[in-house]
């Protein structure tokens, strides 16, 4: 028999693939329309000069919103399964994170996208992932090497690490490489991503 504290815990941590669906497509859900939100914002269209490009890269950037959101969810998942002793939650948090790039990609199709595109979204999805955790990495060690001594403990806090290197990671991509110091655009993403990342957490 079951105590109250065991079936909380097991209502919000099982696998039933019923429940992983329905909490992957929250968080896909939520994702893609946090993404469509900021890529309609005008003060972000201003930021991007969004009536100054093509259809093409309008299409890039807002690609590149949702793919960050959904490594977003992917690399705290990883983070929240790393630190737990709990089998139950780690199980759930793998699983979870499995079936996220799976409904993801079985939305894709649902939408009638041809299997060739799916295929290209399964491998930017692989390569985003890896250059956030090379973004994370190179952060780490910047932090490791200031002389700011709070600073320097921020290398040990792996969930600012993800939010920095997608923050910078994400402004990077929209502006091609050409970045600069101070650029608003910067402090509107990062100020958008809190929102997702809030949001992330409260859904996984």
């Amino acid at each position: 028999m079951y105590s109250q504290d065991e079936f909380l815990k097991f209502l919000k941590y099982n696998t039933h693939p019923s429940r992983m669906e329905l909490k992957s497509r929250n968080v896909n859900m939520f994702g893609s329309k946090k993404a469509f939100g900021l890529f309609k914002d005008l003060k972000f269209r201003e930021l991007v000069h969004f009536s100054e490009i093509g259809e093409e890269e309008q299409n890039r950037i807002f690609n590149e919103l949702v793919v960050t959101n959904l490594i977003m969810a992917i690399l705290l998942l990883d983070q929240l399964a790393r630190v737990t002793d709990d089998p139950d939650k780690k199980e759930y948090f793998k699983s979870l994170k499995e079936f996220l790039l799976k409904y993801f990609v079985e939305y894709l199709a649902k939408l009638g996208i041809a299997g060739e595109y799916t295929d290209i979204w399964n491998k930017l999805i692989d390569l985003k992932h890896d250059e956030y955790i090379q973004e994370m990495s190179e952060f780490r060690s910047e932090f490791l090497n200031s002389n700011d001594e709070k600073i320097s403990e921020l290398a040990l806090e792996r969930n600012v690490l993800i939010f920095q290197a997608l923050a910078f990671g994400l402004y990077r991509h929209i502006v091609r490489g050409k970045v600069e110091k101070d650029n608003p655009l910067y402090k509107n993403i990062q100020l958008y991503l809190v929102g997702v990342h809030k949001g992330i957490l409260k859904r996984i």
